[in-house]
């Protein structure tokens, strides 16, 4: 399961993830009347070279050409930087021609096994489900409980 942009290898978030670790991502939606947050948890896997490279080239070409322009996280001088060496690769691409996966692009798997929806109250009686995984006699099935908040 891909959540959200897959990271560049060379990204903080890469360099802090090793296999089997586990991971815990938050999404927050906020509203004038509520928010939401989502927690998941779960294992991370490097996926292999050959997924990475099949999943770069499904993306747009567009999209191909910025993953190689972004040295996700590092420090820029301006977004014209950014642009300017985007613009070069859409002139050296732009008869077509097939977009190398950067050597520094690659992603993750987090197989989740937790997800927590949390939803703002003003009285501070905020709703909290929780679905985990559980093994029940040999399957797999999802606990769902409701949390104090």
């Amino acid at each position: 399961m891909w959540l959200g942009r897959p990271p560049t290898k060379s990204s903080a978030r890469c360099k802090a993830v090793t296999p089997d670790v586990w991971h815990a991502s938050a999404w927050k939606r906020s509203a004038k009347s509520c928010t939401v947050e989502v927690r998941v948890e779960g294992s991370v896997q490097k996926v292999s070279e050959e997924e990475s490279e099949k999943y770069f080239h499904s993306r747009p070409r567009g999209s191909q050409l910025g993953a190689i322009v972004s040295k996700q996280s590092t420090v820029i001088s301006g977004r014209e930087v950014l642009q300017q060496a985007y613009k070069e690769l859409e002139q050296k691409y732009s008869d077509g021609s097939f977009i190398p996966k950067p050597d520094y692009w690659g992603g993750y798997r987090l197989t989740p096994n937790l997800f927590e929806f949390w939803q703002g109250q003003q009285s501070r009686l905020h709703d909290r489900l929780q679905y985990s995984q559980r093994e029940l006699g040999g399957s797999t099935e999802w606990h769902i409980q409701r949390l104090s908040p």
